[in-house]
């Protein structure tokens, strides 16, 4: 476990040294994933609801987390949600005998898609009525916000409702998901460990109506990804995490060959879209089992802190 070093060199010549492991900050979701098409005669993005995945396509999630967590600590406050929303495009797909399928048509059961970054992210969150990613828009793949809210308007469970959300439109999802202080932002800056793929796991899943049509409970595909972090609000700077161990034991820095250390990791399962309603535009459900990444703890930040007010500081890290 990587250990973080900090002395506190005050004006006296005392020095306090103390020793502290980062914190693991863990998320888990319930989301909406739609599909979206760009109309080359008009440069939109549209919603689309049936035909086959197409390569170029645009996944994207709204979600909001009923847990997230430091070291098993819930962070979420008593007036707040978190809630955010994803987006990555469909580049290429690899069937299990190797085979590159023009589209989801030609997909079976154990292709994998692969996704990468989609430049016009934030433009199309500004246009759809949700928060400006700001000086932080660039690579962005998701973005988080600690949204206000007394009664957790954002209902996304598949177990609510009949699987029903309480938003009603792709833009009334997303603006409802992108409000509030910015938390995090994660994304591609071009490090070898960076992914972002989807197993199919049902036959027909490269099928947007057939998905759609899937109840809720049926897992139609396995979502693997690893990223960056671009920004984070509340602890600052993002340690690295082993992406095969899941452990905080790697020095991560954006490096163009693969190393085996990232920033964040996360595993989502998508389900059959039973119980959307037909004028809301998701084709799925998703929930993420695990999303995480190892951050300095609390207390250590909050000392830190502390010991810069009028006081020389410097940090070592070492593995």
């Amino acid at each position: 476990m990587k250990m973080k070093h900090i002395s506190l060199a005050i004006g006296l010549g005392l020095a306090v040294s103390m020793s502290a492991q980062a914190g693991l900050l863990s998320f888990q979701d319930d989301a909406l994933d739609y599909f979206l098409r760009k109309d080359p005669s008009t440069g939109q993005y549209n919603a689309v609801t049936s035909g086959a995945i197409q390569k170029g396509d645009i996944a994207l999630a709204v979600f909001e987390f009923p847990t997230v967590t430091v070291d098993g600590v819930n962070i979420i406050g008593s007036n707040e949600e978190f809630t955010g929303v994803a987006a990555v495009q469909l580049t290429d797909i690899v069937n299990p005998d190797g085979t590159h399928p023009s589209d989801g048509s030609g997909a079976t059961i154990g292709s994998i898609y692969t996704f990468g970054l989609w430049n016009d992210f934030n433009s199309f969150l500004v246009s759809q009525g949700g928060g400006d990613l700001g000086p932080y828009a660039t690579n962005a793949a998701i973005a988080v916000w600690r949204n206000p809210t007394t009664d957790f308007d954002l209902d996304l469970d598949r177990a609510h409702n009949g699987g029903n959300p309480n938003c009603t439109s792709l833009s009334d999802c997303i603006s409802q998901a992108a409000t509030g202080t910015l938390f995090q932002v994660d994304g591609f800056l071009g490090d070898g460990d960076e992914l972002w793929t989807a197993t199919q796991l049902v036959s027909g899943g490269g099928d947007l109506a057939t998905v759609k049509t899937l109840n809720n409970t049926i897992t139609v595909a396995s979502v693997n990804f690893f990223l960056s972090n671009i920004y984070q609000d509340q602890y600052g700077d993002v340690t690295g995490i082993n992406v095969g161990t899941g452990m905080n034991d790697c020095t991560f820095v954006v490096n163009g060959t693969p190393d085996g250390c990232a920033q964040v990791t996360g595993n989502v399962n998508l389900t059959g879209g039973q119980g959307i309603a037909a004028t809301n535009e998701a084709v799925a459900h998703g929930t993420t089992i695990n999303a995480q990444k190892y951050v300095p703890e609390p207390a250590t930040l909050a000392l830190f802190g502390i010991g810069l007010l009028g006081f020389g500081a410097r940090s070592r890290r070492s593995c």
